[in-house]
């Protein structure tokens, strides 16, 4: 694996970082597998950063480029901090449609079988609605970014159809600067 891209509060105590994989069942042989991997990164009390979440997304084929992807440069951005003095709440998206209206500019997305889209305007849609099911989320130090992770479920049924990880930022508003949708394969 390799970070490709890395992105911070305006602190340096919360971010997250994502880049490439290959996996290779023996060393020396082709990879067996390629992905995206996706950590989310926050400070303890000590200031030694602890991964609070580890997942991506993986591919049903080694995506092209991909060794030459090791090689690139690491696009690192630092948000900056919103002038507020009250902690402010995400909004809380109940399904895949509603995520569309809460994009940032320069969101990051991970899907299966894709490189890493950078951008709004590269931004997929999803072909149906998948409902969201929080497990675990939380908020930065300075309140301007959080994050959620969960499962994500078709309506009406009881077994998950895959997992997602979003991070927020708050400037004026909240917008979703990372979206991961990993589905079962």
């Amino acid at each position: 694996w390799y970070p490709s891209v890395a992105r911070t509060n305006s602190t340096g105590d919360f971010g997250f970082t994502t880049g490439p994989y290959l996996y290779y069942s023996k060393r020396g042989e082709a990879p067996v597998a390629s992905g995206n991997y996706f950590s989310i990164w926050k400070k303890d009390k000590n200031q030694h950063f602890k991964l609070i979440f580890d997942g991506g997304v993986n591919h049903t084929r080694i995506i092209d480029g991909y060794t030459a992807a090791q090689t690139k440069n690491l696009q690192v951005i630092s948000f900056k901090q919103a002038n507020h003095k009250k902690k402010h709440i995400p909004p809380t998206l109940t399904s895949t449609i509603e995520t569309a209206a809460h994009l940032h500019e320069d969101i990051i997305t991970l899907r299966s079988d894709q490189s890493i889209l950078l951008g709004k305007k590269d931004y997929p849609r999803t072909s149906k609605e998948l409902l969201y099911q929080p497990k675990q989320s939380g908020y930065d130090l300075s309140g301007d970014m959080y994050y959620c992770v969960g499962n994500l479920y078709e309506r009406g049924l009881e077994k998950p159809k895959g997992f997602y990880a979003q991070v927020w930022h708050y400037k004026d508003e909240w917008k979703i600067v990372a979206d991961v949708i990993q589905l079962a394969q």
